[in-house]
């Protein structure tokens, strides 16, 4: 497993310290963004981070939605990956 032709880190050092290093970096980030002291703005970036999970695991599961053609669900599964973060920081 390599990511932008450099070794991924779970396949570097393991799945479980990778996960612990993505919940370090989230916690730190969530106390960077605590001392903006901005509802909105923490919202929005909750919301973006909400997006980005159901997109990855819309991915992982691949597939489809009910009364949703594949082209539809490559959409759906692309905005909360990548569209929602970008509409969101503007």
């Amino acid at each position: 497993d390599s990511r932008r032709g450099v070794e991924s880190v779970n396949r570097a050092y393991g799945n479980k310290l990778a996960i612990l290093a993505g919940d370090f970096l989230l916690a730190r980030a969530s106390v960077a963004l605590a001392r903006l002291r901005n509802v909105e703005v923490v919202e929005i970036v909750s919301t973006v981070i909400e997006h980005l999970v159901k997109g990855e695991v819309m991915q992982m599961r691949g597939g489809h939605l009910k009364d949703v053609t594949a082209l539809e669900y490559y959409f759906h599964k692309n905005y909360y990956k990548t569209g929602s973060l970008m509409a969101n920081s503007c």
